[in-house]
């Protein structure tokens, strides 16, 4: 009865320009609205609950990726909490940022990669915008051609059994990273996948439902990282609208973490 009656009101609105007009300007506020709510700014690492859920397993973890490695803020943060012997794996297309990060961690069991990783190996368009420089096509003043490869094919090559953590976060490429990863998912070959989310995924094909069936149907539980915690995401409610933000895909051998991070529904 309750839909029905949405329905009619519905249609009532739409009859009028001006209401149709105020329904356009609240559907952009609901949503600065809702990214206020959520309460973070994931493109900062120390804001966006990273920082948090790194305190929480670095100690676990003996090998990662980061996959967009960038300025190398979020490994700094798991070699800082880190308590053994650890093994990374950095991809950064820029050659710029791939020397920095070269010299930043000069004496760490780390493997700079200066490449993009992709759903598909072989070389392809970075479109190079700053903080926002990406696979994903854009207008901006330059682009360089770079070398790609896969999730599953650096498993393979590194000869990795595990992987404890595998860090995305590509402007916007995010699910094609995914993707490349499928042999390594399937198997459960990986303990934490976190990715992010964010308005250029629509410019790049992909949706946040395509990432969540994905992982869910491979056996991971997915939590919005907030920085306080781990929040399951309602879907149905929230959709793709967010600005925004980190997900986490965990898998079984690591439910400890949502266990002790779980502060509910968002």
């Amino acid at each position: 009865m309750k839909y029905k009656i949405y329905q009619w009101l519905h249609r009532q609105i739409a009859k009028s320009r001006f209401l149709v007009k105020v329904a356009i300007s609240l559907k952009y506020h609901c949503k600065d609205i809702i990214q206020e709510y959520l309460g973070q700014d994931f493109s900062v690492v120390g804001k966006s609950g990273e920082e948090l859920l790194i305190s929480a397993v670095a100690p676990q973890i003996t090998t990662f990726f980061d996959v967009g490695a960038n300025e190398g803020r979020w490994t700094e943060l798991l070699l800082k909490y880190s308590k053994r012997e650890v093994v990374g794996y950095l991809y950064e297309p820029m050659p710029s940022l791939a020397q920095e990060l070269r010299r930043k961690f000069f004496g760490y069991n780390l493997v700079i990669n200066n490449c993009a990783v992709s759903d598909n190996s072989g070389e392809a368009m970075f479109y190079c915008a700053g903080s926002a420089s990406s696979l994903v096509e854009k207008k901006c003043p330059e682009s360089i051609l770079v070398s790609k490869t896969t999730l599953d094919i650096e498993v393979q090559r590194n000869k990795l059994e595990y992987v404890d953590f595998i860090k995305i976060d590509t402007e916007g490429y995010d699910w094609h990273v995914l993707r490349g990863a499928n042999g390594l998912l399937h198997q459960k070959k990986a303990g934490i996948v976190q990715f992010e989310f964010m308005w250029a995924w629509k410019n790049a094909g992909s949706t946040l439902k395509q990432a969540m069936k994905y992982s869910e149907g491979l056996g991971y539980k997915i939590y919005f990282l907030r920085k306080d915690g781990l929040y399951n995401y309602p879907y149905e409610i929230l959709g793709e609208d967010i600005r925004g933000g980190n997900f986490v895909a965990i898998s079984p051998k690591w439910d400890w973490v949502a266990n002790k991070l779980h502060k509910g529904t968002l």
